[in-house]
């Protein structure tokens, strides 16, 4: 019996060990960067442009990807689609002339994406000169070589961005709307090689691209997903030719799923079948259906019955406090002794917040009313599925509530986070954001 279990806790330390290897040498952005350049390599955009395998380049020597990996990826993908020989030839002419002109050149003083996107730029055109003179089209095809540049140039700041959140979904920063809406838009992109799947009649490409726009109303607010759908709706017909009522199907969805997320999941379903079947009859009487009405009702169920674990990762994702879990590691644009100094400043408030002031009546009824609102605003945005969120903002619980916090907080003592309710999952949230809240109140003073 000894030997055996020595024997299972050695090969289980060899196991974890081995594990621990695999994830140190393949990392979750490479794997990402493989998918996104499987994905999307043979998709064209406007015209027979595949700009994606170009703009992936830049975006992976941006985050320190290995380039021969994108390289490796978009061959297969293109082989297995039967690409041209003469793209294949373009592609591996751009990896050469790009990987000399990042190894060769070194821009300082300015952000690494700017300066990769000098470089990527750059090395676009050269090869674009290059193989416009060996066909003969340089002069033929000039605006369309440059509104390739411009497609190009535009899409590398949108997955620059969008990639930048996927990479770090994890990790607990906050992230602005551009930012988010930009990963709506390359996951909305990435869902285009299943545009001419279709199972049992119904599209694949339509389901995924519904789905996403919907969580993303449900987590966010109408304006933003509605820019969500939007720009999603735009770019994605630029590639399957869709009709510009599906843009503005998009953008419907993304707008009903922000607005009426606050009266339940059923509601958002229900206003979203009903407003994109009335949008189909006003566009065009029905005349053509891009997208059925089955199709919108697959897509709904996604986001009734979507598991709790993920609606509390998107709840982390999309962080509708305006506090930060890791604040100084949302970076991508800053110089690397940025970090710093912003960790001394950090250092400084903290010294300052742990002051006691001496306050008048006038202020400490600021302060309570300060917090009051936040945890009203918290629950209202946060709670919205719970059944106790209206005994916690009842007045009488919510006065008593403050009380205790404001209590503590003056006196420098730990708030308990059961004070909401013993199960609630979002309290110790809730007080580490009030204790920020109540932290910058008395820096402010």
């Amino acid at each position: 019996m000894v030997y055996n279990k020595y024997f299972s806790e050695a090969n289980s330390q060899k196991i974890e060990s081995f594990i621990d290897g695999i994830k140190r040498k393949v990392s979750f952005k490479s794997i990402l960067f493989v998918l996104l350049t499987i994905l999307l390599s043979n998709q064209t955009f406007i015209t027979d442009f595949t700009p994606f395998t170009f703009v992936l380049f830049g975006v992976a020597s941006v985050f320190n990807v290995p380039l021969i990996l994108i390289l490796i990826s978009s061959g297969i993908s293109m082989f297995v689609g039967g690409t041209s020989l003469m793209e294949i030839a373009n592609i591996l002419a751009f990896f050469i002339v790009f990987t000399l002109i990042t190894a060769l050149i070194n821009i300082e003083g300015i952000s690494k994406k700017f300066s990769v996107f000098i470089k990527f730029i750059i090395s676009f055109v050269a090869v674009d000169i290059l193989f416009s003179f060996i066909n003969n089209t340089f002069f033929t095809n000039l605006f369309a070589n440059i509104g390739n540049v411009l497609i190009v140039s535009i899409l590398y700041f949108i997955f620059v961005v969008g990639c930048y959140v996927l990479i770090n979904v994890n990790k607990g920063y906050l992230y602005s709307k551009e930012e988010s809406i930009a990963m709506v838009v390359v996951l909305s992109l990435a869902c285009t090689v299943f545009s001419n799947i279709i199972v049992f009649g119904y599209s694949i490409s339509n389901i995924l691209v519904l789905i996403i726009i919907l969580i993303y109303g449900w987590r966010n607010n109408g304006v933003a997903a509605c820019c969500a759908g939007l720009i999603s709706g735009l770019f994605l017909s630029c590639i399957t030719n869709a009709p510009i009522s599906y843009v503005i199907s998009l953008a419907v969805s993304g707008l009903i799923a922000g607005v009426f997320k606050k009266f339940g999941k059923i509601s958002v379903i229900i206003a979203f079948i009903i407003g994109n079947v009335c949008l189909s009859y006003y566009t065009n009487n029905f005349a053509d259906i891009y997208m059925r009405v089955s199709e919108m009702l697959i897509a709904s169920l996604s986001l009734l019955f979507m598991p709790k674990k993920l609606e509390l990762k998107l709840d982390k994702l999309f962080n509708q406090n305006t506090t930060l879990d890791a604040p100084y590691e949302n970076m991508l644009d800053s110089a690397s002794d940025a970090k710093n100094k912003i960790g001394a400043i950090s250092n400084v408030f903290d010294t300052l917040s742990k002051i006691e002031l001496e306050t008048t009546p006038e202020e400490e009824k600021e302060t309570r009313e300060i917090i009051k609102k936040y945890i009203i605003d918290y629950i209202e945005n946060s709670c919205i599925g719970c059944k106790d969120r209206r005994e916690c903002i009842s007045e009488q619980n919510l006065n008593l509530t403050v009380d205790y916090i404001v209590d503590k907080l003056e006196n420098n003592e730990i708030i308990n986070p059961n004070v909401f309710k013993e199960d609630c999952e979002f309290s110790k949230n809730i007080i580490q954001n009030i204790y920020e809240v109540y932290n910058g109140i008395k820096i402010t003073r």
